[in-house]
């Protein structure tokens, strides 16, 4: 896997190379994976991903090879949708044609 990295960086020195991996816990190859690129997006679930795991994760891969986070599964409340302006979800709306709110 080494090689074929060092391959695909040699011979795409011009694009994004983008690997998907499992999660740390359920593979051991994500942190070996990890230690042969040149930067990780880690992708945690909002809520559910202990603060812990993360933490260790983070400190095994280090710190300077984590470009950015994603939090997936976050689910706004009322508050967060009045506070920071997020618009109603889609569940609660179709758009018709001229991104007009059409309800149900």
């Amino acid at each position: 896997m080494a090689n074929l990295l060092s391959e695909l960086k040699d011979r795409y020195e011009d694009r994004v190379i983008i690997i998907d991996s499992p999660p740390f816990k359920a593979a051991s190859e994500t942190s070996i994976l990890a230690k042969h690129v040149d930067g990780v997006i880690l992708v945690v679930r909002w809520g559910g991903s202990r603060h812990e795991h993360v933490e260790e994760l983070v400190n095994q891969i280090g710190r300077d090879k984590i470009i950015g986070v994603v939090f997936n599964a976050y689910r706004a409340t009322v508050l967060d949708t009045r506070v920071l302006g997020y618009y109603e979800y889609q569940h609660e709306y179709n758009y018709g044609e001229n991104d007009k709110k059409v309800d149900k």
